[in-house]
């Protein structure tokens, strides 16, 4: 009996009881931010949703600092319904879709985009960029097309360019494409940079940029930027529909936004418009 009477004493059933509800709490909030995390940025390093975790956790155990966590959660998740339920995201996504119809040019330049690392994939937007360049190539727009190299970006990680090339070759093995390969590419400015260095060592006029509609504004300032003759053509977006009817589009919609955004703000910061 004594000895009960001082467990309860050093532990309070109530204490107990809160202490497991703050745990669950925090393990709830975790799942909810790391979820969070992984549809903004797919590619997010384990290491980083196991620090949410521990910190939603460690968080939850206290009244004060689980009141925090349950704000943020709370205005996370009303962002997050806002944006599928109404159409706020809309007039943003026409504003970065600068694209326009082909035209004739010396240079079709293929943005990269991302790699399935584990597969050897390219990511579904970026083999939507290669196809529309190639697309662009038979129509007769111009007559060669860049890709971008980027081994070394990620880990274990073929290059963009070494699965891009089998691609076009794949779609059309003869005749083939002429194909410039941008070296030691790891994001927009750097393709803007090559190919700058390109179109002046070839005496080349005009270029199409092919990349996502959401992309296309950010793509085209880098490019005007080093002084390059440039358009934007649209390559097809595989992954939600533009006219962001429905709120799984609106869900699928708002990372590529919001990295838009992020950039952006970047580029504008580091001088590259």
């Amino acid at each position: 009996m004594r000895r009960q009477n001082t467990q309860d004493a050093l532990f309070p059933k109530h204490s107990r009881f809160l202490s497991v509800e703050g745990l669950g709490f925090g393990l709830l909030i975790s799942a909810f931010l790391a979820l969070t995390m992984l549809i903004f940025n797919p590619d997010t390093p384990i290491y980083w949703i196991v620090i949410i975790a521990l910190l939603s956790v460690a968080s939850s155990l206290a009244a004060f600092t689980r009141r925090i966590l349950s704000f943020t959660a709370s205005l996370v998740a009303a962002v997050l319904l806002t944006c599928m339920l109404t159409p706020v995201l809309q007039p943003l996504e026409n504003a970065l879709d600068v694209t326009t119809p082909p035209v004739k040019a010396d240079l079709i330049v293929a943005l990269g985009g991302g790699m399935r690392c584990g597969a050897g994939q390219l990511e579904a937007a970026s083999l939507a960029r290669v196809v529309k360049a190639v697309e662009l190539w038979r129509a007769g727009f111009a007559p060669r097309i860049t890709l971008s190299k980027t081994a070394g970006l990620w880990p274990d990680c073929p290059s963009i360019s070494s699965v891009a090339s089998k691609i076009v070759a794949n779609l059309a093995p003869s005749p083939t494409p002429e194909i410039n390969i941008l070296e030691n590419v790891s994001n927009t400015r750097d393709e803007a940079e090559r190919v700058a260095v390109l179109v002046k060592q070839n005496g080349w006029q005009r270029v199409l940029i092919v990349t996502s509609p959401t992309h296309s504004k950010r793509a085209l300032a880098t490019f005007k930027q080093l002084g390059l003759n440039a358009s934007v053509v649209a390559a097809s977006e595989p992954r939600f529909d533009g006219a962001l009817r429905l709120p799984f589009d609106r869900v699928m919609a708002l990372p590529a936004l919001a990295r838009e955004v992020a950039g952006l703000v970047k580029y504008t910061l580091f001088g590259w418009f």
